[in-house]
């Protein structure tokens, strides 16, 4: 009659130490940083297109030819047919004002007439366009970027705070165009110069721009529907993304696999079965009390940055080590335990990012389990070569003012700060992260 009570005991007792066991797991992640979402491409799309109608225009309607300028003033409307169904777009001209233009009214863009009206031709107020820009729409501003060290400062403060801000991407399209006119507002006395590109000598075109503002995905489908719709076979282009996101998602261990792992293995049991989360990885790390004590890994991780960002120098990444201890049943921060990861180097192939990481043991404590998480920011960025030279030497401007024969219009003046001061104000506000993994790691 005892046997069904001393069975009954064991049951029990083994009921108790199972649950115990499930006790013992993780069942709860770290909080997450606030997370910058890269929005979907719009279904539907209104496109609102600024056409710069000041004086310094002018020169890229040159007679007897249809000059690039003129080609991609064509290509504007087409591209947002093309990318969205039921797409609409908007023109308007600007310069000293702003107003609308009626029908199909932005064909004059191709005439010298468009670039004479007094109430226009005097000023490029492109910041008085941010000022009136939709967020909501996609809004493209096309003009040859001649602005004064003050107007560089107020566009860029401007669009700061109506799309850097609000994770919304700004995109800068330079194309080289046939020209023949005059350049004017040239350095900081604003002179004025004759120039003719040679058209046999794509490399003597002078530069026009087109901004492109809005959500990161509408401005890559418009660029590539510009691309499709004739951009393409243009000789000279340079397109740029600035923008929160250099990767979306950023780089995680989903994906990845683990190499030539020392003294660690991967392992699972260390997170609870209910956490449904496949970024994580869990390792058990082997403490031997000798120097040798430091096991490593390297985390071949899938790396597929976003087309036409920012480009940086792999060798100079910045790294964020955070680390919670498990206390069970949470994980509390544990600013020591920081100290046990390094992360050795960084490596970047062709669709890969291998990241060599060791781990010491002998800085955890014993049977304890830890979480790690390591975020990745580059920190030296790379300005694309074909804006670099497009960008006007400022120390010849005088010198161009006493020979004004050896003028170079195939350069844009204060075009390389303006690029900078946009890139270093996103910096500022978002610092973009390549990657951002976490693992778990049990102490044997």
């Amino acid at each position: 009659m005892c046997k069904p009570r001393y069975s009954y005991f064991i049951l029990t007792a083994l009921l108790l130490l199972l649950a115990s066991g499930c006790e013992s797991k993780v069942k709860e992640l770290p909080p997450e940083e606030n997370a910058d979402s890269l929005e979907a491409v719009s279904g539907a799309l209104d496109v609102d297109i600024y056409l710069d109608a000041t004086l310094s225009m002018k020169g890229f309607v040159v007679p007897g030819i249809a000059s690039h300028y003129e080609q991609t003033i064509q290509l504007l409307e087409r591209a947002v047919s093309r990318g969205w169904e039921g797409g609409k777009a908007t023109f308007y001209r600007f310069g000293s004002t702003i107003s609308p233009i009626k029908s199909r009214g932005y064909l004059e863009a191709a005439q010298p007439g468009f670039y004479t009206d007094k109430n226009f031709f005097q000023k490029t107020y492109i910041e008085n366009v941010i000022d009136a820009a939709r967020s909501d729409h996609l809004t493209v501003i096309v003009t040859d970027l001649f602005q004064n060290d003050a107007d560089i400062n107020l566009l860029t403060r401007k669009l700061k705070d109506k799309y850097l801000a609000k994770n919304l991407a700004i995109g800068i399209l330079g194309i080289k165009s046939q020209f023949n006119g005059d350049v004017y507002d040239v350095g900081i006395r604003n002179y004025s110069f004759s120039y003719v590109s040679e058209m046999t000598k794509p490399e003597t075109y002078r530069p026009f721009y087109v901004l492109m503002l809005g959500k990161h995905l509408d401005v890559t489908r418009y660029y590539d529907e510009l691309e499709k719709s004739g951009l393409k076979n243009f000789p000279s282009n340079n397109f740029l993304i600035f923008s929160p996101f250099l990767e979306h998602p950023a780089t995680t261990f989903e994906g990845g696999r683990i190499e030539t792992p020392i003294k660690i293995v991967e392992t699972s049991g260390i997170v609870s079965p209910t956490v449904k989360e496949k970024r994580i990885k869990q390792f058990k790390q082997f403490r031997l009390r000798d120097s040798s004590s430091t096991a490593s890994l390297i985390a071949a991780l899938a790396y597929t940055p976003l087309r036409y960002t920012m480009t940086f120098n792999p060798a100079a990444v910045d790294t964020e080590i955070s680390a919670w201890k498990f206390t069970n049943p949470h994980l509390e921060s544990n600013e020591e335990a920081k100290q046990a990861v390094k992360v050795n180097g960084i490596n970047f192939t062709e669709g890969k990012m291998n990241v060599e990481l060791t781990l010491n043991a002998m800085q955890l404590p014993a049977k304890s389990i830890h979480c790690f998480r390591v975020v990745l920011r580059p920190k030296e960025y790379r300005l694309p070569e074909g804006f670099s030279r497009w960008d006007m030497p400022l120390n010849l401007v005088e010198e161009w003012r006493r020979h004004p024969q050896s003028f170079n219009g195939a350069t844009t003046y204060n075009l390389k700060p303006f690029l900078n001061d946009l890139w270093e104000t996103l910096v500022q506000l978002h610092k973009p992260k390549i990657a951002d993994f976490y693992f778990f790691v049990q102490n044997a």
